[in-house]
């Protein structure tokens, strides 16, 4: 989970790689173990929460479990949310619960169009008789998060007849998008299209690993760790040293999922970033440069002592997110501690970093926000 306040969420697919058979790993897949039942605690409590992000997250959360996510997914495939209903019913897509066919089939003309491709890939994926070609009106809405999402369910899909539709959806145009979302939209499609075998579309998501903007960059190293392009291993040691500590943690992610640990120690670090840490950086960067735009904003943050403490919970969800892909017992202990954080939003991703970590052929998978 990498839940940064500031950043477009990504359909970002992870899978559980720890190795049983790896000796040095036996110590923290039993610390991690231990951990569970506290685990599925701290999600079964999110999915009771008033906000409606946390009740989806949790769904998310639980999927490496599916005898516990099943229930979930049904009460969240009736939600009023239409964020909670998108992710329900994508992992009962993602794992194939049958019995919740006719669920997903009843979703199929939701007012929701993310809800509405989430119910037609749940139904196909369930083996339900749905018409599928009802997804392809949908890869030109003019809202950037409903083209992000249905991208990423036809990735899912597996289906490589689906590639000529999303080359065209890449090159439909986007009004109501900003600068931002659109490279969002299209390092999502390139996604996609690779998952469905044209490796070719690899370099536009390297390209975007360069962005100017921080949340476009973060979102495609993201990819690449996810996609297992050991290529980019140098480039990632590179980003380690970059002055954007999301940057530096989505690079040692990548690295750490690509089996490489040049990164770990600044995981393990942003485990326990704080507000003061936050007023160090912002004072840093204010000596640092002159633009007015830059200073202003971190001005505004250091006068700001809630935005300095979202800013460090996100952090640390993201360090969340990054050692649940590690081997070691040091960042099992760090990520279990994380499940006692003070804020809801740290507690979960670790949560969800718990279950992911244990060794077990599962999947975990990230969304955006849904309309």
């Amino acid at each position: 989970m990498r839940p940064l306040s500031f950043l477009i969420a990504a359909c970002l697919a992870a899978t559980a790689h720890a190795d049983v058979g790896d000796l040095g790993a036996v110590s923290a897949v039993e610390t991690l173990s231990r951990a569970e039942p506290q685990a599925v605690d701290v999600i079964l409590q999110a999915s009771r929460s008033e906000n409606p992000n946390m009740r989806a997250n949790a769904i998310e959360a639980m999927e490496p479990l599916p005898d516990r996510l099943l229930p979930l997914a049904q009460l969240g495939a009736g939600d009023p949310d239409r964020v909670v209903r998108y992710r329900a019913l994508t992992a009962i897509g993602r794992l194939k619960f049958r019995e919740m066919g006719p669920t997903a089939e009843r979703h199929v003309d939701d007012p929701s169009p993310s809800v509405r491709a989430a119910a037609i890939f749940a139904a196909y994926e369930c083996g339900r008789p749905v018409d599928v070609s009802a997804m392809v009106p949908l890869l030109t809405n003019p809202s950037p998060i409903v083209r992000i999402n249905v991208a990423t369910l036809i990735g899912l899909m597996g289906e490589p007849s689906a590639i000529p539709m999303l080359y065209d959806m890449a090159k439909s145009p986007m009004r109501r998008a900003n600068v931002a979302e659109s490279m969002v939209v299209q390092v999502t499609i390139a996604r996609a299209i690779v998952q469905l075998g044209d490796l070719e579309m690899l370099d536009v998501i390297r390209a975007q690993a360069y962005s100017d903007l921080v949340e476009v960059r973060v979102m495609a190293i993201d990819m690449l760790g996810e996609l297992g392009d050991r290529v980019y291993i140098p480039a990632f040691i590179q980003m380690l040293k970059d002055p954007t500590v999301e940057v530096r943690l989505a690079a040692a992610t990548a690295l750490v999922r690509l089996g490489a640990n040049d990164g770990l120690s600044q995981l393990r670090k942003a485990a326990r970033f704080s507000s003061e840490d936050v007023a160090a950086l912002a004072r840093k960067a204010l000596d640092e440069t002159r633009d007015p735009r830059v200073r202003d904003r971190f001005t505004q943050l250091l006068n700001n002592a809630d935005a300095r403490q979202q800013v460090a919970s996100d952090v640390r969800a993201q360090a969340a997110y990054g050692l649940s892909f590690t081997r070691d017992d040091p960042s099992a202990r760090a990520l279990v501690g994380l499940m006692n954080d003070p804020e809801d939003n740290v507690r979960l991703a670790a949560a969800a970093g718990v279950l992911r970590a244990i060794p077990r052929q599962q999947t975990v998978w990230l969304d955006p926000n849904v309309q």
